[in-house]
Parts: C-alpha cells; sequence; structure tokens
C-alpha cells in the first residue's frame, strides 16, 4: 500500500492537468498565448506521467526505458513558463524570432545531451519513492537544472513587475499576481528540492516539484474562467490600425459592459476614465429609449448570430452633444466560445442633415410636379379643344397649308396632354407610397387582361400566366399599374411574329421573383438601364408613339416596394422583364435581389 501513495502523489496531479489541457484544447479561444500555455500542460503532463511510471517500476532498466521518453516534460516546462510570462506580458522583445531561439534552444541542447548520456546511473533507489532521478557529478546535470531554475525565476520577476505596473488597473493586477503566485510557491519549493539538496548539500532530492507545479495550471486557468483571460486583449488585433481608423470601434461583452473602445471612439465618446476601465455600452447613448431600442433591435439578435448592418440610433458625445450614428454588430467567437460583440460606428450626423434636407426638397419638388401637371391639364384641354373646332368650322375657309399647321398643333397638344398626364402619374406613385394590404397577382393580372383586351384582340398577342402569388403589404393600384405598362411594352414593341408574352414568378426564399417575358424586337444590352430613365426614348416617336415614362413608373413602383427591376435582353429579339418584391416587406436585414 506505502508503494501506491507515491505515484499517486504524481498521477492524481496529471489527471486534473489532463482535465485543464481537454477544456484548453476544447473551449478556450485559440490565441498563442493559451497555445502556450496548452503546451506548458502537456509537457507537465508528461513529466507527471513519468514520475508516476518510474515509482512503479521493478528495475533501473525499465525505469531507464521511460525516462529517456518523458524527460522531455521536465526539461521544456522552464522555457515555456518563461515564454508564457513574456507572452502575457507582452514583452515583445522576448518573443521575436530570435529571442525564441535563445529561449528554446539550451533546452534543446540540454535535452539531446541527457536522452544520450543517460543511463542507469541517474537513479537513486530510495524506499518508497522507488527510483529517484538525481544529478551526477561531473556531468551536465546540475549545470541544465540551474538553467531550469533561472527560468522559472525569471519568469516570477516578469509575473510580479507586471502585477506591480498594473497597480491601478484592479482586473489586470489581479490576474498578474493570481498566475504570478502559482508559479512561485513551486518555484521556492523546487529550488530547494531540486537545487539545494542534491546540487548545493549533495543530498537526495524530494521528487515533488511536478505536483506542485499544479498550483500554476490551476491558477492561469481559474484566471481565464473567472477573468475571461487572454478572451479579447488578443482576439482585437492591428491596433496600429484601429489608432489611425477614423470609425468608432467598440467591443462589447456579453453583460453589455465595453471592454475595448478605439482612440478615435475614446475622443469622441468616452468621459475621462481610468485606463482600462470597463464602462456600460448604455452610457453612450442620448436617453434610455435609444439604448432599450437598440438592445432589443440589434444587441439581442446579435448575441444569437445575426449580423447587424445599417443599424440607425443615436449617441452622445463626451460633450453631451448627441450625434447621429449608423452602427453594424457582429458576434465575436473564438473556439465556439462566445467573447462579445464587435461594434463599428460611424457618425452619420452631417450626411443624415443633408439627408434631411434632399427628402423635403423631393417632397416639394413631387408636390410641385403634381400641382403642376393637374393645373397644366385644363389650360392644354382648352388649347386643343378650341383649335379643334377651328379645324372644323373655319376648314372651308382656310387653305391646306393652314390645316396642315392646326393639326401639328392638335398633335402636338395631344402629345403633351400624355405626357402631362404621366407626369401626373408619376408624381402619384411618390405620393401615393402606403403598401399596407395584401395584393393576389392573378386578379391583378385579370384586370390588366380586360383592360387591354382591345390591343390584345388588336395585334391577336397570347398571353401565358403561371399561377402568381399573392404579395403582403403592397398597393394593388400600383402593381396592377406595373403589369400594365409591362404588358404594354410587349405589344408596342413586338416583332414582325405574333406577340408571344409570358409571366411567371419564382420562390427565391426571402423574395418573388417575377419576370415578363416577350418575343418583341428586344433591346440592345448597352441600353439595359437608360429604359428605365425618364423622358429617355431608344426610338423615334414616329415610330413608337409614347413619352418615355412607362419604365420609369415601373421602377418607381417596384423600388417604392422594396425591390429591384432589370431587364435581360440581346439584339435578337425578344426580352425579359425581371423584378423582384420581398415576402417580408420592413425587413431591413433582408437585401434587394
Amino acid at each position: 500500500m506505502e508503494n501506491l501513495v507515491y505515484p499517486l502523489l504524481s498521477f492524481i496531479p496529471a489527471l486534473l492537468n489532463l482535465g485543464i489541457f481537454v477544456y484548453l484544447v476544447l473551449f478556450v479561444p485559440r490565441v498563442k498565448t493559451t497555445d502556450i500555455f496548452c503546451f506548458f500542460v502537456l509537457f507537465l503532463l508528461l513529466w507527471q506521467a513519468e514520475d508516476t511510471i518510474v515509482r512503479l517500476c521493478d528495475t533501473a532498466d525499465t525505469a531507464l526505458f521511460w525516462v529517456r521518453i518523458f524527460c522531455i516534460g521536465w526539461g521544456g516546462c522552464a522555457p515555456i513558463i518563461f515564454h508564457f510570462a513574456c507572452r502575457y506580458t507582452s514583452l515583445k522583445s522576448f518573443y521575436t524570432r530570435f529571442s525564441l531561439v535563445c529561449i528554446y534552444l539550451p533546452f534543446i541542447l540540454f535535452y539531446l545531451l541527457y536522452v544520450a548520456s543517460s543511463n542507469t546511473n541517474i537513479f537513486t533507489h530510495r524506499s518508497g519513492w522507488n527510483w529517484i532521478v538525481t544529478p551526477r557529478q561531473g556531468t551536465a546535470d546540475g549545470l541544465q537544472r540551474l538553467f531550469i531554475s533561472a527560468y522559472v525565476i525569471g519568469a516570477v520577476i516578469i509575473l510580479f513587475r507586471y502585477a506591480f505596473k498594473m497597480r491601478n488597473q484592479k482586473r489586470k493586477r489581479l490576474q498578474a499576481l493570481f498566475i504570478a503566485g502559482g508559479i512561485f510557491i513551486p518555484t521556492v519549493q523546487g529550488i530547494i528540492t531540486q537545487i539545494v539538496y542534491p546540487v548545493i548539500l549533495h543530498k537526495p532530492d524530494i521528487p515533488i516539484t511536478s505536483s506542485f507545479l499544479t498550483l500554476f495550471s490551476v491558477a492561469t486557468f481559474l484566471s481565464m474562467r473567472k477573468y475571461n483571460l487572454f478572451n479579447i486583449s488578443e482576439s482585437v488585433d492591428l491596433m496600429t490600425v484601429l489608432a489611425n481608423l477614423k470609425n468608432i470601434v467598440l467591443v462589447v461583452s456579453p453583460n453589455q459592459q465595453i471592454i475595448y473602445i478605439n482612440p478615435y471612439g475614446q475622443e469622441i465618446l468616452a468621459k475621462e476614465r481610468t485606463d482600462g476601465e470597463e464602462f456600460s455600452i448604455s452610457s453612450i447613448f442620448a436617453s434610455l429609449s435609444y439604448y432599450n431600442a437598440f438592445a432589443t433591435e440589434a444587441l439581442a439578435p446579435s448575441l444569437d448570430g445575426t449580423r447587424i448592418t445599417d443599424y440607425v440610433t443615436v449617441f452622445k458625445t463626451r460633450s453631451g452633444k448627441k450625434i447621429d450614428i449608423l452602427l453594424s454588430a457582429e458576434l465575436i467567437t473564438n473556439n465556439k466560445q462566445v467573447q462579445g460583440l464587435l461594434l463599428v460606428a460611424n457618425d452619420v450626423t452631417e450626411l443624415s442633415g443633408t439627408l434631411r434636407d434632399l427628402e423635403k426638397s423631393n417632397k416639394e419638388l413631387e408636390q410641385f410636379a403634381h400641382v403642376a401637371s393637374h393645373d397644366l391639364q385644363e389650360p392644354l384641354r382648352k388649347m386643343t379643344t378650341y383649335l379643334h373646332r377651328l379645324e372644323i368650322e373655319y376648314k372651308d375657309k382656310i387653305d391646306e397649308k393652314a390645316m396642315k399647321y392646326i393639326r401639328i398643333a392638335v398633335n402636338s397638344g395631344n402629345q403633351m396632354r400624355n405626357l402631362i398626364h404621366d407626369i401626373l402619374e408619376y408624381s402619384n406613385i411618390a405620393a401615393n407610397n402606403e403598401n399596407s394590404g395584401s395584393t393576389d397577382m392573378n386578379e391583378v393580372m385579370e384586370k390588366v387582361i380586360k383592360t387591354l383586351a382591345l390591343q390584345l384582340e388588336e395585334s391577336r398577342a397570347q398571353i401565358v400566366s403561371n399561377r402568381l402569388p399573392v404579395l403582403q403589404k403592397t398597393n394593388a393600384t400600383q402593381m396592377q399599374q406595373l403589369l400594365q405598362n409591362l404588358l404594354s411594352n410587349g405589344l408596342k414593341y413586338r416583332s414582325d411574329k405574333k406577340p408571344y408574352i409570358k409571366i411567371y414568378a419564382e420562390d427565391l426564399g426571402e423574395y418573388w421573383r417575377f419576370a415578363v417575358e416577350d418575343n418583341g424586337i428586344g433591346i440592345h444590352p448597352e441600353y439595359r438601364e437608360k429604359v428605365f430613365v425618364v423622358f429617355q426614348r431608344l426610338h423615334s416617336k414616329s415610330q413608337y408613339p409614347g413619352t418615355g415614362i412607362g419604365l420609369s413608373i415601373c421602377k418607381k413602383i417596384i423600388e417604392q416596394h422594396g425591390g429591384r427591376i432589370w431587364v435581360d435582353s440581346n439584339v435578337e429579339g425578344g426580352c425579359t422583364f425581371f423584378f423582384t418584391v420581398p415576402k417580408y416587406p420592413g425587413r431591413e436585414d433582408l437585401h434587394m435581389q
């Protein structure tokens, strides 16, 4: 029973470190500092495995076999601890390539020398402990242990020095003290039992250092859990870029604390605070109502994994001034663990003012177009009416040349009337932007066919319509006007063939894509965008009458419903007008397709 007690002194800590190692690999964010700590735990496991197995071996030869396999553990722990301390405290000069070579090269040389020269003379047999590895006189064993001690003492000094520097940052100071204390205790123990006893006093050492080093692995692990060690400080990189970025960049923890703010954001938003101090995200909003809206509409969905873009809100600056903000929010995860949210915000106060002025100007312009086009119809109607009466009543009193002038004036008046009518329709679309009801596009299609019945009969056109969907929050009148314009377009620009027009819709997930396909004269690819511009015509009025507003009206209707319209055509003939309508109008996370 006595022989099992001593192996358990290293075996039980080995099980604890194995659990820490598995947790680190599976659940802790992957950054260089945690990777270095993972290697330390792995090497410590090898060391504790060596201590456990050697204490169970019956012969020195068997013990030597296992020592040669696992001795890399106790040889490598010290330089890894030193490397970890440098990385954690951001001593960048100590983890350059040259510095890392200087740190690890002695370990490699000592390890190779030890394996090559080791024999059964490295063991001392003691009751209970069984086989104990001891430094040999006249070899480099003692020097190797002194090097190991130097590494560990250096790491202790670096960690305590860093804790002292962080005296104004409670969180960082507690982290550093916790970790430094975890390595300080086994360092003192190891120097006494592994250096002073065997190397200086030439007494048998006490092989318990590997067990004591578990204090360091546990202390560092608990720091990760308690203080979210390494989760943010190394996940947010490229500090130089962030320092020069003219955007407000924030990292918000899951408990809604701002744990990082870039220099520009600090300049705009933050009041005077102690460096590194955290503060609530709610403190930067202009009012509680803005924060509550953000928490509901952006923060909660972001923490659930939804990427938020173009969210509009209002912040307050450090001077108390309100600024309009356009921000995006994205979840920060590392190794499947939620670290927080990355918020990137832009001050759009000036742009918002410009947009408000532009919207006001546009509304005034639309009102003017509506009123002007409406008021112009009456004098124009009188002009064409009296010209027509003049043509009838005085046809026997004026010559043919004068009659020709009258007809030209009447035709011009009719064209002007049509143009004013279309302008009035165009302005009515902007004025009538209430899209609240549902629209059965099959019923709309039936009304359009009845309206165009005479044109369809004269052209002997064939209209094919697949089953169309019911649209939500749409304006049925405008949808009828849209289809009527597109079908009229297909009938007007027909080729020598009998007109054939097909209408169908496709379900593409978040939106419906409609198509109106004809076999007409087609549109050259370079004019695909031009056809939707107001008053832009590709043909003369003598070839194809019209005002050039019909497709502009279609574009206005679709954009007002949150969709997009385009044409696919070629010069050989035929074209297809596509337009999209969102299934869920008002969803800002849907992009127009």
